[in-house]
């Protein structure tokens, strides 16, 4: 084991150790909590199938696959409590190749210094303020281009096949 791995294998312990959340799948189905992070896993699988986020097709022979992992979050109360466990699908975008698995992508995002002068004239016009999130809103966007993505470790989809995006998916270039 040279230094690097070395390295990265202490980050990750103590990663566990300090907050108890995972930062792989193989480390999650290894811990005490193994039932939660599975139940967690099988919970995203399950919301994702079900908004049709990708269809299982062949393998096609020379179009570029992408790779998915999880990433794991425990969710706390007020009082630091943990409420649940929360597995997020992702894909592995940083290999996507312009032209090929996207073309352009825009976030249209505010800067700081506009919502601030939002914020000063519905103060000054005594206006109320409301938020909102918009639940799983990555999910909704559907995608022009073919993106192939392997199963996700703990996925069960058969062998030889893929999924296919028809929406995007948390860490595609096209997600935002």
């Amino acid at each position: 084991m040279d230094a690097q791995d070395l390295l990265y294998k202490t980050i990750q312990v103590l990663s566990v150790f300090c907050n108890g959340t995972p930062s792989t799948y193989r480390e999650a189905m290894g811990m005490k909590e193994v039932e939660k992070w599975r139940k967690a896993c099988e919970d995203e699988l399950r919301s994702l199938e079900e908004m049709g986020v990708w269809s299982e097709v062949e393998a096609p022979a020379t179009t570029p696959i992408l790779g998915t992992r999880w990433v794991f979050a425990l969710k706390t109360n007020a009082n630091g409590e943990v409420m649940r466990h929360k597995a997020r699908l992702v894909v592995q975008g940083h290999c996507q190749i312009k032209g090929i698995n996207f073309e352009e992508t825009f976030a249209p995002t505010p800067t700081f210094t506009t919502l601030r002068s939002l914020f000063v004239i519905a103060s000054a016009f005594n206006w109320k303020v409301t938020t909102f999130d918009v639940t799983t809103a990555y999910l909704h966007s559907e995608i022009d281009e073919y993106i192939y993505v392997r199963s996700p470790p703990g996925g069960s989809i058969n062998k030889g096949k893929l999924l296919k995006l028809n929406k995007a998916l948390y860490g595609l270039k096209q997600a935002g």
